[in-house]
């Protein structure tokens, strides 16, 4: 909601800022790998990140670093405010 407000303000006093926020999706990290090794007490969704990775459905960084370049070089195919990268 942040980056739709500010979007808007930018728009109203026609700045020529475009605001975009990018969901990266879950991306293959250090945090990954903290994440699967913590107790279940400690962070009660952890499965979900074991299964994941198990079925290689985290997204390898440099994929997702590219998609956030292509996006920079070309902000004119962006329509909404906030966008969710899909390597699929």
């Amino acid at each position: 909601m942040l980056s739709k407000v500010a979007a808007v303000e930018q728009e109203l006093n026609d700045s020529g800022i475009k605001v975009m926020a990018i969901a990266p999706g879950v991306v293959d990290t250090d945090m990954q790998s903290s994440i699967r090794s913590t107790s279940e007490k400690g962070f009660s969704r952890k499965q979900k990140f074991i299964d994941l990775h198990e079925n290689k459905q985290l997204y390898q960084v440099k994929d997702v670093a590219r998609e956030f370049v292509r996006i920079i070089k070309n902000p004119e195919e962006i329509k909404d405010v906030v966008n969710r990268i899909s390597l699929s």
